[in-house]
């Protein structure tokens, strides 16, 4: 097969040319083709800091899980500038959370208090004058992620136990890098609890 290409001659006459098609296509300029290798992230502890943000996912997902039994809605903060996680709300009512997970819990001698540290910035973002309460929630789940959560046709279980300490109101720290929380292992975070919580965070605002 052959194709034609218009050229102009001596005295700018029009010619015409015989290319084969081969030939034509060496003056079209074909796309090359662009390869791109994204690395695979994985979910063990070579990954290093995934591991620790499944822990955050989860904590998030644990909460969102007893609040919508609590009939609350949450909002989840994609970027956390002020400490934040994810806000609840009851109406015109909000409580803010950080929330974190932890496979090593961290407990007092008796049992009855669960210790975690905090990063100053967000303690110092939540202890001051603010329009809604600041909480830390903490998440405890087993060492081994694939027991995090199990499903079946009659339930979703989500293990183990979460637990609440209101950060507002407490006091100014001297620390430069963490502050320790003591977390009642009392103060489980389930659904009597938030919505005791939020009754509290309504009253606190017609006060």
């Amino acid at each position: 097969m052959r194709v034609t290409r218009r050229g102009r001659g001596v005295g700018g006459r029009t010619y015409l040319r015989a290319m084969s098609y081969r030939a034509a296509a060496r003056h079209v300029s074909a796309p090359r083709a662009l390869h791109v290798l994204y690395p695979r992230p994985t979910m063990g502890t070579d990954a290093g800091d995934v591991t620790n943000k499944q822990k955050e996912w989860f904590s998030r997902s644990f909460l969102v899980a007893v609040a919508a039994a609590a009939k609350f809605p949450v909002e989840l903060t994609l970027n956390d500038v002020d400490g934040v996680d994810a806000t609840v709300r009851d109406g015109g009512i909000t409580t803010d959370w950080q929330l974190k997970g932890t496979s090593s819990p961290q407990y007092s001698a008796d049992g009855e208090t669960l210790y975690f540290d905090l990063d100053v910035r967000t303690y110092n973002l939540f202890i001051g004058e603010r329009n809604s309460s600041g909480y830390l929630g903490v998440v405890v789940m087993p060492d081994d992620d694939t027991r995090w959560v199990s499903v079946t046709p009659s339930e979703l279980r989500l293990r183990h136990l979460g637990y609440w300490q209101k950060i507002t109101g407490l006091p100014a720290t001297d620390a430069t890098s963490k502050v320790r929380i003591h977390l009642p292992v009392s103060q489980q975070l389930d659904i009597p609890s938030l919505r005791e919580i939020m009754r509290a965070e309504r009253e606190r605002i017609s006060a």
